[in-house]
């Protein structure tokens, strides 16, 4: 298959040396198959040089010359390929890539905000859900004893890439609510980072760990994000108890934001964490706890 690879016409740059150049002015540098080949197809026809051939042909081209990397994630179900444009691009923006709309959520997000030491082994790469409708259902204390008695509910898409391993995950809904832009990929916020520990606690290595990263949280904490978030997610569970408690064992000391956290309700007693082994019961918040957070 002929390519403009090289061209007759004095001073006329070729489109294969161009591309290149071009993605290497793009701020987005990871790409999938899809996404790559329509960039091809609609840079030649916006600098009026149409393609000679399809575009999976350049792709191909430029990848066994070596101005863009493929990459390969691996999956149980299916595998992923990826384009990398750049030299320097970043673990996160890949992770970013597997998801459309992807952020950086949980145990991955507190990392990068400084929040935790913890490096962590399962990247956690989470896209806004659906929007629902309100459940206006009335809960039932026997309900949330028998949900938190069995183990969290985790998200089964798995993909790893050499020794990188991710979890795919749906995020609430939200309307973009608590996601930041980082110069090329998303995180969340650290408000929205705390919540979403709150709300899954085994993809912060559990509430000893969450403990933590609310500590470090605090001096750089806007409780009014966390009550706008909270607002917008609406839960049906009363996880402001969740909150109300990490902030109080953390040391937070605002006790006007503790008792409007209070006045969304504690008519629930809830639990901090999943399948708890003799739980601790806090009165102040009407929550279970686990003892290993008891100070000795």
């Amino acid at each position: 298959m002929y390519l403009s690879c090289a061209s007759n016409m004095p001073g006329k740059i070729p489109l294969v040396q161009k591309l290149p150049r071009y993605l290497a002015t793009l701020r987005q540098s990871v790409y999938s198959e899809q996404e790559i080949s329509q960039l091809i197809e609609d840079y030649a026809k916006a600098i009026n040089d149409p393609c000679d051939a399809a575009s999976e042909i350049y792709l191909q081209y430029l990848v066994e010359k070596g101005a863009i990397r493929q990459i390969v994630i691996t999956g149980e179900r299916r595998n992923m390929k990826r384009y990398l444009a750049k030299t320097d691009i970043s673990l996160a923006e890949i992770a970013c890539s597997l998801q459309s709309g992807g952020y950086l959520s949980h145990l991955a997000a507190a990392y990068i905000h400084q929040l935790t030491n913890c490096e962590p082994t399962v990247i956690c790469v989470s896209k806004e859900g659906s929007k629902r409708e309100t459940d206006s259902e009335d809960l039932d204390q026997e309900d949330i004893d028998a949900a938190f008695q069995k183990a969290q509910r985790q998200s089964s898409a798995h993909v790893q890439w050499e020794n990188h391993h991710f979890q795919l995950l749906s995020g609430s809904y939200a309307d973009g609510a608590g996601i930041e832009q980082r110069k090329s990929f998303s995180l969340t916020s650290i408000e929205r980072t705390l919540i979403d520990l709150t709300v899954r606690p085994t993809y912060g290595l559990g509430a000893a760990n969450i403990l933590e990263i609310y500590e470090k949280a605090i001096p750089t904490l806007h409780m009014d994000n966390i009550f706008a978030l909270l607002e917008i997610l609406a839960y049906r569970y009363p996880y402001h108890q969740s909150i109300g408690f990490y902030l109080s064992q953390a040391g937070y000391s605002n006790q006007k934001e503790l008792n409007r956290l209070r006045k969304m309700g504690m008519k629930h007693a809830f639990y901090l964490d999943y399948e708890m082994t003799d739980p601790v019961y806090s009165d102040e918040w009407n929550i279970y706890f686990p003892q290993a957070l008891i100070a000795d």
